[in-house]
């Protein structure tokens, strides 16, 4: 009698799946415990398995059907063995097929859909180049990363402010000028000159002592 292979029992929060991938083909012997298909929900990737050694006879739910939680997926007649000799491969099968659309499972195609991505520039990780929402997630990262990076040079720091010469008090000024006018030698007009420097901002005290004058 053939066993039914059902999809497994998905969690409250899961409302469907998807029939992923099949490892076997009908008329494919299989061992207890072999892997048989994938499905794939929004959350998870699930495994289904032979419950025993046998042939897979029947396939009832193909890849990228949308399946309810334990759907019927296929029938498996235990103990048999096949018989059955593999198909040759066609040269239309070996050739480019181009336009294909590579395979994905319904999260992310949702995902792809939403954000307008053309899935032949994402390179699917799962078995077969299968796409996984992973796979999406990580292009999306991967497009926005160097956005940001032109979005924002680097600043170029601002060049250090000079600081400017500090200025002659008005008693240097005047004292300077003084010096080029009379000369360090004419102790009489240097007298006259210092006297008239009392007072100015800059200027140093003086002690108040008269000068001799010189009498020729």
């Amino acid at each position: 009698m053939a066993i039914e292979i059902k999809a497994p029992a998905f969690p409250e929060s899961v409302a469907d799946g998807e029939v992923a991938t099949w490892h076997k083909a009908e008329g494919d012997s299989v061992a207890r415990d072999e892997l048989l298909v994938e499905i794939e929900t929004d959350k998870v990737v699930m495994e289904v398995v032979a419950p025993e050694s046998g042939v897979l006879t029947s396939i009832v739910a193909p890849e990228g059907e949308t399946i309810v939680s334990e759907a019927l997926l296929a029938l498996l007649e235990p103990g048999a063995v096949s018989t059955a000799s593999p198909e040759p491969v066609s040269d239309a099968s070996t050739g480019d097929s181009g336009a294909a659309e590579p395979a994905m499972g319904p999260a992310a195609r949702a995902l792809i859909d939403e954000h307008g991505i053309d899935a032949a520039a994402i390179a699917g990780s799962g078995k077969g180049g299968r796409i996984t929402k992973d796979d999406v997630s990580k292009y999306l990262k991967e497009q926005k990363q160097p956005a940001q990076s032109a979005e924002a040079p680097n600043p170029v720091p601002a060049p250090a402010a000079a600081h400017p010469a500090a200025l002659p008090t008005p008693y240097e000024a005047q004292l300077a000028q003084q010096e080029a006018d009379y000369g360090a030698g004419d102790i009489k007009q240097a007298a006259f000159a210092a006297d008239g420097l009392k007072g100015m901002d800059g200027a140093p005290a003086f002690d108040g002592g008269e000068y001799d004058e010189e009498v020729e």
